[in-house]
């Protein structure tokens, strides 16, 4: 059975991300797992927070059972909150992490907190960032940033079953990236494409294409999700020219600093 894992520490942002996963795992046969970190030790005993803090957390995931049918569980833990978060995910073997972009970590930064930036670096799977003043729970403009020479049918699959499982229609704009280098990888990739195309012909899911060869990236993908209304960007490996694990190249930074949409990262260890 899938696992969602949703950090929150009952701020607007955390709280707006466990919206979404119940979204997303409503209709997925899917398990909440919110995961509260407690880094304060003070008043702690044997490691355990509080006894009112867990009631209501205990509250809350039997509020979701009972109103959506999600079974709910709830893991109290104490550490540093990115490394608590990624080894949670690991450790659970979670299919996703939804957390707010900030709020966890109990400060405001100037772009998207230090804690997601961990989270995103070093999860074992997908993470999906929820930003603060969203209104909507679902995705139905989905923009997908990728290099040509990178595009497979994988990183689509991964797509689909991580926050395509409840929508009865979507767009998906495929947007490929064009650099000096890749120009002879355009044939193959818009035959990728039109595989891909032919494969959800009569399904909920259309697909589109656009190509650009913007070599400001960053600007280029954020003026077409604006273009599109996009409702999810999402981060794969190979957007920025370095593909390594645990590694957010400075194209990918600059999208998720100044996105004011959701971002799915799916980075190469999370694959």
């Amino acid at each position: 059975m899938k696992k969602i894992i949703v950090p929150t520490d009952l701020s607007k942002s955390s709280l707006k991300a466990l919206e979404v996963a119940i979204h997303i795992a409503v209709n997925d046969d899917a398990i909440i797992q919110i995961l509260h970190i407690n880094d304060i030790i003070d008043d702690v005993d044997e490691g355990k927070p509080p006894a009112s803090g867990r009631e209501i957390f205990d509250a809350m995931a039997e509020t979701i059972q009972l109103k959506h049918g999600i079974k709910t569980e709830i893991i109290m833990a104490e550490g540093m909150v990115g490394q608590v978060i990624a080894k949670t995910a690991f450790d659970h073997k979670a299919c996703l992490v939804v957390m707010g972009s900030h709020g966890i970590s109990g400060t405001r930064e100037l772009f998207i907190g230090s804690n997601a930036y961990y989270v995103i670096k070093r999860a074992s799977c997908p993470v999906l960032l929820i930003p603060e003043g969203i209104t909507s729970c679902q995705f139905e403009k989905i923009l997908l940033p990728v290099q040509q020479t990178v595009f497979s049918l994988r990183l689509f699959e991964i797509i689909e079953q991580t926050v395509l499982v409840n929508y009865s229609k979507c767009v998906v704009k495929i947007m490929g990236i064009t650099s000096v280098k890749s120009t002879k990888a355009i044939p193959q990739f818009l035959s990728a494409v039109d595989d891909l195309k032919n494969k959800f012909r009569d399904s909920r899911i259309e697909i589109t294409v656009s190509q650009t060869n913007n070599r400001n990236v960053a600007e280029s993908v954020l003026l077409k999700a604006e273009q599109f209304m996009a409702d999810l960007i999402v981060i794969s490996p190979g957007l920025d020219v370095a593909d390594l694990p645990f590694f957010i190249g400075p194209f990918s930074q600059r999208i998720i600093n100044h996105s004011k949409i959701p971002i799915l990262s799916i980075l190469r260890n999370s694959i």
